[in-house]
């Protein structure tokens, strides 16, 4: 190999798409990193453990909220970037289907375990929020990613520690 045949070889760089994704995945993490601090910092030991008991039992079974909707939406907005609304509409209902019965479950579920350490009303907020919360959020980054709007989607991948 000659100096000159090594110049010709390109270097690889890293695609601004996947730049913006790792920005938005960091920033997630850091705000969910600032909100379990400063939630911690306000309640009181007993009440952080409801706090973090009930948000994985309704975090739990956001998993089943509209059975895969976010990732058939990414599949429709893929084929064909064009219907990505009505098929935004159409899964978004169909994870509203699912919210009741699941908010029902999770604040049964969650009132037996917590045992009374946090109030009703903090814990039907705590289990609407993530309910409604993950899902949407999901659904939402899905939207992007299928039309291929990074930049949209890293700041839709911070919606959800901004609405706990």
């Amino acid at each position: 190999m000659t100096p000159d045949s090594t110049s010709n070889i390109r270097q690889p760089r890293i695609p601004v798409s996947f730049l913006l994704v790792l920005a938005g995945l960091s920033s997630r993490a850091l705000l969910q990193a600032a909100l379990t601090v400063g939630v911690a910092r306000v309640l009181s030991p007993d009440e952080y453990g409801g706090t973090v008991a009930i948000g994985g039992i309704a975090g739990f079974l956001s998993v089943w909220a509209g059975l895969g909707a976010p990732a058939l939406h990414l599949r429709d907005t893929s084929r064909n970037s064009g219907r990505w609304r009505s098929s935004f509409v159409h899964h978004h209902t169909n994870i509203l289907l699912w919210q009741l019965p699941l908010i029902a479950l999770s604040f049964a579920v969650a009132w037996y375990v917590i045992d009374g350490r946090v109030g009703w009303g903090v814990a039907i907020l705590l289990v609407s929020g993530e309910l409604l919360g993950a899902p949407v959020a999901d659904l939402l980054v899905r939207s992007y990613q299928g039309r291929s709007k990074y930049a949209a989607m890293a700041i839709a991948m911070c919606a959800l520690p901004l609405l706990r």
